[in-house]
């Protein structure tokens, strides 16, 4: 267990937490930074290809508009036989090999995206990326003014990720600021971010990661 410490709404310390070493203090191939990251960019490979929707759709013979009918008799006319008009070689015909929507992802075991969110989250805890308050105060959240000076204060000029059980309205029009709550936490999302979580928090994260 490792000693962290916590702060007051009103940003003063405020005692200490003991959280896991197994989840702030993953020392995966802690000599080789490029292989320990290396699965970080996996998962955010991943993450992006899951979330990436497909557009692109041609129809195909049966799904382009016209009728059903034959288009000349089968024999006796001098033309090659034909079925209906909507085949791939006529003009407004349909695609021979149309191209569908696809799906992007692929598969990523969860003990490998659980390893690379402990690399992650022990990188921001080394290098002072994640503060803990003991309790968020609605009256400092429940307004953008408000909201932005208390933020401000922790970490100026930077991107927060805000993670709590209870939504507060007032980080909602702040651009730089997201509010996800614990069961949302991922490598994406804290990679390029300022941490803040409240005691309850910190405690639901480190058991889903454990």
């Amino acid at each position: 267990m490792i000693k962290v410490k916590m702060l007051s709404d009103q940003l003063k310390e405020a005692g200490h937490i003991e959280l896991d070493d197994s989840v702030f203090c993953c020392d995966y191939m802690i000599d080789d930074k490029v292989k320990r990251f290396k699965l970080v960019h996996e998962v955010i490979r991943w993450q992006n290809s899951v979330s990436r929707v497909s557009t692109q759709a041609i129809k195909n013979r049966s799904e382009v508009s016209g009728a059903h009918r034959k288009l000349w008799r089968q024999k006796e006319s001098g033309r090659a036989r034909q079925g209906d008009g909507k085949a791939c070689h006529f003009r407004g015909g349909g695609a021979c090999f149309s191209v569908k929507n696809r799906d992007y992802g692929f598969k990523l075991n969860k003990k490998f995206r659980k390893l690379a969110s402990r690399v992650v989250l022990a990188h921001k805890l080394s290098n002072d990326g994640i503060f803990i308050i003991d309790k968020f105060a609605h009256d400092k959240l429940s307004r953008t003014q408000d909201a932005k000076e208390f933020l401000s204060k922790i970490c100026l000029h930077s991107k927060v990720l805000l993670v709590s059980e209870e939504s507060f309205r007032g980080v909602q029009n702040l651009p730089n600021v997201k509010a996800i709550k614990p069961i949302g936490v991922n490598v994406q999302d804290m990679c390029d971010r300022v941490l803040l979580f409240d005691q309850n928090s910190i405690l639901l994260t480190q058991e889903r990661f454990k």
